[in-house]
């Protein structure tokens, strides 16, 4: 047998350290097992290496796949963290701009719950120093008692209504504090802006000793603001400076050039008060800036009077004395139009009468110039009085001065020299008096003034509820900017268009005190138009003060009551006698009942008429629409209603005995209810009982006598005797007038409408109706009595019918039949 071969140790190229657990361990043990053994070939290193490296690599491989996959996860959890941080940046710009618009909608809210609250207490009043327990348990009719005790039974012959009053709900004072402040609701706030008023008027007031004090009743916010003033008043009075406070919290001051200036916080008058001082208002800068402003003015001497042309000496002839005349016919003549007229600078100067170089050059030129004189004229007064003392520039220099404005194409036609330039805008107005107007002599003499139509009272009694509605209507649409129409009937004399211009005058006023925005009132009559279309014209002059055609004017207000506008004021309409505003077409009705609901309008209308159911009589369905249901109607006054009125006119003027007045009020309330109708036979009466006193120093009072002697004079005029004096059927023929004039709802029918209602009360009264010729001969009869006025026309049953005399003495002389 041969012998044994050892076991070959060595790995095969097919066997690479196959079944190795551990690499670097094995490797070593190969190295030193090829160490104790044969040496190792080349082949044999170059393969150890490899496989070395390729172990290595292979490490590396799983370590860096390992480290990619942190990398991977990482990588993705900073992704997912930007993106949530890209979510939070977004919700928290969300957030952000919502709290900035609830931030900012919670200002508007407070300002709104605070305009809210001080409209709330619009109709409250504040008293302070009344003492404590002095209302007793009912506080309510204390105040119409404190009222009427504090301003007199003469400022209210009724209490005033009073719908609550209290104290301040806050714990009670100590003894020896001072009382807590009492608050009333006045039911009409007409009588609290009195209240107001008095107050005001009387400076100090006091009640069964105490001295007390009546304000408005405003929120604390608003209370707040105004009290922050208090130092910057004080400053004001010091300096000398008048102030005015406005709703909520606003300043008006004027400085001493009569300038308004508004301010909003205290300090902002704290600036201007800093200045406005003395040590600081002549300062080099600031005498800098003056002589800035002034230097315009200056530049229009040169004009009025050529510093470089030679002077010659003035003196005294017949010519000058006449130039003197005219300069005090044009001076007169310009104080009584109220106009400055464009004078040449040298007023001694017949320049004046002739025409200047203004009148060549354009009309743009022109206009200027002239707000430049007008501007200047007090620095080219003292001019033209240096050149009237010194001497005088010639004429012939003057017009060889050179002009570089480019003169008209045409040139203007020139005056007579005698003949004064007319101004451009002239405004026609009443002759001052040369004497004062006489006062009242005595007590007639003053109740008679007082008792005319014309004066404006400082109320309207026994209106309050009408006002209210009227003023709240008014104000919501002003407050809200949107537009509507009322319609406001009743019988002549019920105060129907005294109410509308006392709300009128009473929202001016919160306008004025910035408690509701800005508005523009027009009136218009239609008895002062002679065609309804012309209430076109008279709109658009008093909105813009421009004149245009019917047409063209209501082409222009139909465009700006549709066209938006980023600052319109709301215009309030009056429209008075809206009946005489009717057309066949009826489109002057359409348009005005019309315009206020478009969106942008911002208009209000307001319509007076006579008859109650207007709409339903004479206007077509369209029209009648878009007036609406928003309707009030004036009664006629009671008896009582007429003496409260006449007792309020007269105001502490003993003039009237009390039975007097009562005969008047209910004998004019059991006839119309007229109130200026009783107005006039009050002052008639005055006037009949001050010509019948033997001495006009001592005069009695108006009694029973005074009144029906007026009554009769009143109500037993030729007209009223002349209807009693005609026939049956002329009586029935006047009222089928006025049953056919109440039935259409206007003034004025024709024969053949009449004639029908003529026809239908004699077969009412059981009398044989007449023929058409026997018709027109009676309205021919009343026509030629003056009774009627008959359309001057050849038309027969179709010619117009008016009436000349009122339908209250018709019906008073048909009654006393």
């Amino acid at each position: 047998m041969g012998k044994p071969t050892k076991k070959q140790t060595q790995p095969t190229e097919e066997q690479p350290f196959e079944n190795d657990e551990d690499d670097g361990t094995q490797a070593s043990q190969n190295v030193q097992h090829a160490a104790s053994n044969a040496p190792l070939t080349l082949a044999d290193m170059e393969k150890l290496l490899k496989s070395m490296e390729d172990r290595i690599i292979a490490k590396l491989s799983d370590q860096l796949s390992a480290d990619r996959a942190t990398i991977d996860r990482h990588d993705q959890t900073i992704q997912h963290m930007e993106t949530s941080l890209n979510d939070m940046e977004t919700r928290l710009t969300t957030l952000e701009t919502t709290c900035a618009a609830l931030v900012k909608e919670n200002e508007a809210l407070k300002l709104k719950t605070d305009d809210l609250e001080n409209r709330s207490r619009r109709n409250n009043i504040r008293i302070t120093g009344l003492p404590e327990k002095v209302e007793g348990t009912q506080p309510t009719a204390f105040m119409e008692i404190f009222l009427k005790e504090t301003f007199g039974s003469d400022a209210f012959p009724t209490p005033p209504a009073v719908d609550r009053a209290h104290r301040i709900a806050i714990p009670r004072k100590k003894p020896g504090d001072p009382p807590r402040p009492f608050i009333a609701r006045i039911h009409h706030y007409q009588t609290k802006e009195r209240i107001l008023k008095l107050a005001r008027e009387a400076g100090s007031l006091s009640f069964r000793g105490s001295d007390i004090h009546i304000y408005p009743d405003y929120s604390v916010e608003v209370s707040k603001k105004r009290a922050a003033y208090a130092s910057v008043k004080s400053e004001l009075r010091n300096a000398g400076l008048a102030y005015r406070m406005f709703f909520p919290a606003k300043l008006q001051v004027i400085d001493k050039n009569g300038q308004k200036l508004t301010f909003s916080s205290p300090g902002e008058v704290s600036s201007f008060l800093q200045n406005n001082r003395p040590d600081t208002a002549t300062t080099p800068s600031r005498r800098k800036d003056l002589k800035a402003i002034k230097e315009p003015s200056l530049g229009v001497l040169p004009e009025v009077d050529n510093e470089n042309s030679p002077m010659l000496p003035t003196a005294m002839t017949p010519r000058s004395s006449k130039r003197k005349s005219a300069q005090l016919v044009s001076s007169r003549i310009r104080r009584q139009l109220g106009t400055q007229l464009d004078f040449n600078s040298d007023g001694e100067d017949d320049e004046e009468f002739l025409p200047s170089k203004k009148e060549l050059q354009s009309s743009s030129e022109d206009e200027e110039e002239e707000e430049k004189v007008d501007s200047d004229e007090e620095v080219a007064v003292k001019k033209s009085k240096r050149g009237a003392s010194g001497s005088r520039t010639p004429r012939s220099t003057q017009k060889t001065r050179s002009s570089t404005r480019t003169p008209r194409k045409t040139p203007s036609k020139k005056t007579t020299p005698n003949t004064p330039r007319t101004p451009r805008h002239i405004t026609p107005s009443i002759p001052s008096r040369s004497l004062p107007a006489r006062q009242p002599a005595n007590v007639l003499e003053e109740a008679s003034t007082r008792l005319h139509v014309s004066a404006v009272p400082d109320s309207l009694p026994c209106r309050e509820q009408e006002f209210q509605d009227v003023y709240s209507f008014v104000e919501s649409k002003i407050m809200d900017g949107t537009g509507g129409c009322m319609y406001i009937s009743g019988v002549p004399g019920t105060g129907k268009t005294a109410t509308v211009h006392e709300v009128m005058r009473c929202l001016q006023h919160a306008s004025d005190m910035d408690e509701i925005p800005p508005f523009h009132f027009i009136e218009i009559n239609g008895m002062k138009m002679t065609d309804p279309h012309q209430a076109y014209v008279q709109i658009l002059q008093k909105m813009t003060g421009q004149k245009a055609t019917a047409d063209h004017a209501a082409a222009l207000l139909e465009k700006r009551f549709s066209s938006p506008a980023p600052r319109k004021e709301t215009t309030v309409l009056l429209v008075d006698e809206l009946d005489l505003l009717w057309t066949r077409k009826q489109n002057v009705m359409y348009n005005l009942f019309d315009w206020p609901t478009r969106r942008h309008a911002r208009l209000v209308v307001l319509t007076i008429a006579n008859t109650m159911d207007l709409p339903e009589r004479i206007m077509i369905n369209r029209v009648a629409s878009r007036l609406g249901l928003t309707r009030m109607s004036f009664q006629p006054y009671s008896f009582k209603q007429l003496q409260q009125i006449i007792m309020s006119r007269l105001n502490k003027v003993k003039a009237f005995e009390e039975d007097a007045l009562q005969l008047v009020s209910r004998k004019v309330a059991a006839l119309s209810g007229d109130a200026r109708r009783c107005l006039d036979i009050c002052r008639r009466a005055t006037e009949i009982c001050e010509h019948s006193a033997p001495n006009p120093s001592s005069t009695g009072l108006v009694g029973m006598t005074h009144v029906m002697e007026a009554l009769n004079e009143m109500f037993s005029s030729a007209y009223v005797t002349a209807i009693k004096c005609a026939s049956v059927q002329e009586q029935l023929f006047l009222r089928a007038v006025i049953a056919e004039f109440r039935r259409l709802g206007l003034e004025e029918s024709t024969f053949q409408q009449v004639f029908v209602q003529h026809q239908a009360l004699c077969r009412v009264e059981g009398l044989q109706p007449i023929t058409v010729l026997e018709g027109l001969a009676v309205c021919q009869r009343l026509g030629a009595c003056r009774l009627l006025l008959l359309e001057p026309s050849r038309l027969g049953v179709q010619q117009r019918v008016r009436l000349n005399v009122s339908q209250d003495d018709i019906l008073y002389a048909l009654k006393a039949d």
